[in-house]
């Protein structure tokens, strides 16, 4: 196997130290060619590389993992090697995956430091982070297959992070839950009540059918045997499954002069949460309410991505002329009544209603089949388009870019509604900022599109889901290559969600979507 000293080069990344050996290979810490980032370059071992067969799966198992979105899972970014079809591949050959730098330590680390037990509330709050992960994987036909302590990762905050998913080889769902119970055991010690006991070995059991349903109702069991332990790590989101079925919404209706029908008088001020510190997005401290707050973050996406501007506040930096031009080529919009008329449409869906019908068409027709298995013939399309008033071209052209893609998640969202309201929020703030609405009127709005959000979504996870789909769709329409379209657009958007999903100082962090 290939070892690399600091100073070295592998495809453009520059080695900074070396991390150690994982179950995987050698990681090293290593800055990125492009980006100002570090990420973690791991080198498989080399019963990996000297195996076409081994280096197959790694590559398959790669590219599933790089589709996982989860606060509680290390994002996977790239790989390579020649052979493999991964892309750019170092001059010796060597396979290699980049992944997010958490910078902390490990559970196991942590175990080894201390000489003791962890704290059953720690445990208890790790066990459901690391449950919810990979009841979320296994959605996604992803097995783990060597969970233990050293793949539990802890930043500074001690928020956890599951790597290690591209070792998945043929191991199933049930051998990750009775792995996990033994890790529990580690980080409790194994002077554990009988209660406790009785729910780890269930957990463990020889056969697979006695074990939980799911890693969440393992880790539920385990928290009411601690008699309900507080959460005081971390908190376990809910995740949209794979087996959720979209639901086509209605096409929206013509536009109207009249406002939108939202708050007429501004909401009345508080003082929002303590201001994050570190990390890449800006927290302004802004005093707006808790639902002002959760309305600006439907459009976070773009505020990170477009803008200087903290993500808290309606306000915006850019220069009226800039603004002027943006929202007059992309919307057409000069004047009051087109603003109200545009967020409207944007608040009821533009172009939802035809991806949601697509979606739930496929999901309809094809039950329980993964994203990438999914194919509409044109009929179908046209009869679905027909149904829900849609456009059968763009149905025709959705399907084509799901059926073809291979970035999009397999993991199909309950609507794609996210898109548009992060669009609307954004195009709220621009209009505010050249004096076309009234600050009254943009509150009312950014409220109004928030609760639209809660109304559709479970949890951050969830809306980062959508609006990851809907972009990608929306990027497919009038392409030459849709699914190539919608792949682009995944490898701009992922990232960012990722970070929004995962860094402590993110909106989507710090206010709950539903509360």
């Amino acid at each position: 196997m290939t070892t690399l000293s600091v100073g070295d080069d592998l495809v453009g990344y520059r080695i900074v130290r070396r991390l150690g050996s994982g179950a995987l290979g050698e990681r090293y810490l290593a800055d990125h060619p492009r980006l100002p980032r570090r990420d973690v370059l791991t080198l498989p071992h080399s019963a990996v590389g000297d195996d076409a067969d081994a280096r197959a799966r790694f590559a398959r198992a790669v590219d599933i993992a790089s589709s996982l979105l989860h606060p509680h899972i290390v994002p996977v970014h790239d790989r390579g090697g020649s052979g493999n079809g991964g892309g750019d591949s170092g001059s010796d050959g060597v396979l290699w995956v980049s992944t997010s730098y958490i910078d902390g330590s490990d559970a196991g680390a942590l175990l080894a430091q201390s000489g003791t037990p962890l704290p059953p509330h720690a445990v208890v709050d790790i066990v459901a982070a690391v449950s919810d992960a990979l009841d979320h994987a296994h959605a996604q036909g992803l097995v783990h297959s060597d969970l233990r302590a050293g793949e539990i990762l802890l930043d500074a905050q001690r928020h956890p992070y599951l790597t290690g998913f591209v070792l998945a080889g043929s191991a199933q769902p049930a051998d990750d839950q009775a792995q996990l119970a033994r890790t529990a055991i580690d980080m409790l010690g194994s002077a554990v009540g009988p209660q406790v006991a009785e729910v780890i070995n269930r957990a463990r059991a020889i056969d697979p059918e006695q074990r939980y349903r799911s890693c969440r109702d393992f880790a539920a069991a385990l928290r009411a045997a601690f008699g309900g332990a507080e959460n005081s790590v971390v908190s376990s989101p809910t995740v949209v499954t794979a087996t959720s079925s979209p639901t086509a919404v209605p096409a929206p209706p013509r536009a109207v002069a009249t406002p939108p029908t939202m708050m007429a008088a501004p909401p009345t001020m508080m003082a929002s949460p303590t201001p994050a510190t570190g990390g890449p997005i800006r927290w302004s401290g802004h005093p707006g309410t808790l639902e002002q707050l959760r309305g600006l973050a439907c459009g976070a996406f773009f505020a990170v991505t477009t803008s200087t501007d903290p993500v808290d506040h309606l306000t915006m930096a850019e220069s009226d002329r800039s603004i002027r031009k943006i929202i007059r080529r992309a919307w057409a919009i000069t004047d009051t009544a087109s603003v109200v008329d545009t967020t409207e449409l944007l608040a009821l869906g533009l172009v939802t209603a035809d991806y949601d019908a697509v979606l739930a068409g496929l999901a309809h027709t094809q039950p329980g089949s993964p994203r990438s298995a999914m194919r509409l013939d044109p009929a179908a399309a046209d009869a679905i388009g027909a149904a829900g008033g849609g456009d059968a071209a763009r149905v025709r052209t959705v399907a084509q870019a799901i059926a073809l893609s291979r970035t999009l998640p397999q993991q199909v969202p309950v609507s794609t509604a996210a898109w548009e309201l992060g669009q609307a929020v954004e195009l709220v703030r621009m209009c505010h900022r050249v004096g076309l609405v009234e600050e009254t009127w943009a509150w009312a709005a950014i409220i109004d599109l928030g609760r639209r959000a809660q109304q559709r979504y479970a949890d951050w996870t969830a809306f980062a889901l959508g609006f990851e789909w809907g972009r990608a769709l929306a990027s497919a329409e009038d392409a030459r290559d849709p699914a190539a379209a919608a792949d682009e657009s995944c490898a701009r958007t992922r990232p960012v969600l990722t970070m929004l999903l995962t860094d402590p100082s993110s909106p989507w962090m710090r206010i709950p979507l539903q509360q």
